[in-house]
């Protein structure tokens, strides 16, 4: 499988219900894009944000199939 990891540093809101609102603050990612070979069904994406100053800001989606079929080649 070919794979495409992209990171950086982002503005993050946690969306909240009641009287505390949103938590809001800067957060790094990690975004994973696996090309699991020909077909539907076989490519996945995972993105993991996290701050080490609010863990509330903590993400991870897990690894999510995708239903297309994402095709990522060579670089030259």
């Amino acid at each position: 499988p070919r794979t495409i990891s992209i990171s950086g540093t982002a503005n993050v809101s946690l969306q909240q219900p009641g009287p505390g609102g949103n938590i809001t603050g800067t957060a790094q990612f990690i975004y994973t894009l696996t090309d699991g070979g020909q077909g539907a069904g076989n490519d996945t994406f995972q993105i993991v944000i996290f701050n080490a100053t609010n863990p509330a800001l903590n993400h991870n989606s897990g690894l999510i199939t995708l239903n297309g079929n994402v095709i990522i080649g060579e670089c030259s």
